[in-house]
């Protein structure tokens, strides 16, 4: 479950020959219809970070990660879900009265990454198969 404002995606988009580009996007719900993309990038990405996402204007609940290689004979793709729950800010009940407060230092607060990996063999160009999914 994420529950970070933004999210450093990292991995490797790679393949020993033919590489042409990378593409990473997203989706709501588990199978979406419509993909918003993130970053893409015509080099290889190896233990690279492929964008720091900022999930301030996606709703909470089911999102689906998709990073596309492509090369010279075909695109693979490899999926992720994840399940959103980020906090809701809450508006005040009345104007609230200004108070002092303590002097505070700002605190260094690690950024969740999520890696993926795709397979560094050329793609070849095969018959899509339907993939069986199980439910959470």
């Amino acid at each position: 479950m994420v529950s970070s404002p933004s999210l450093e995606i990292k991995g490797t988009a790679d393949a020993s020959e033919g590489f042409k580009k990378w593409s990473l996007e997203y989706g709501q719900g588990e199978d979406p219809g419509v993909w918003v993309l993130l970053g893409e990038g015509n080099n290889p990405v190896k233990d690279g970070i492929f964008t720091t996402w900022s999930l301030s204007n996606v709703p909470n609940g089911i999102v689906t990660l998709r990073l596309t290689l492509s090369g010279e004979n075909a695109d693979v793709d490899n999926r992720i879900r994840l399940n959103l729950s980020l906090p809701t800010p809450t508006p005040p009940l009345s104007t609230p009265t200004e108070t002092p407060s303590p002097t505070s230092f700002p605190t260094d607060t690690p950024t969740p990454t999520l890696e993926i990996i795709i397979p560094t063999d050329t793609p070849v160009l095969a018959a899509p198969t339907e993939t069986p999914t199980t439910a959470p």
